[in-house]
């Protein structure tokens, strides 16, 4: 469990650090846009992950 969270926090600042830095010199319309992509790829990568550490878990036991 601790691995499955040190990981989404791992992706989830290391895309965010990237949508900032390109959308640094943009219009506020624009970032909130790409903001809003930025919040749905991270809970679709979070719900991804979760169900793969679930399957994982549950060939291990």
């Amino acid at each position: 469990m601790i691995a499955f969270l040190v990981l989404i926090c791992i992706i989830s600042f290391s895309v965010e650090f990237a949508v900032y830095r390109r959308t640094n010199k943009q219009k506020e319309e624009v970032r909130r846009m790409k903001y809003l992509y930025f919040i749905m790829f991270q809970i679709a990568m979070t719900l991804l992950l979760f169900a793969c550490f679930q399957m994982l878990m549950n060939r291990s036991i």
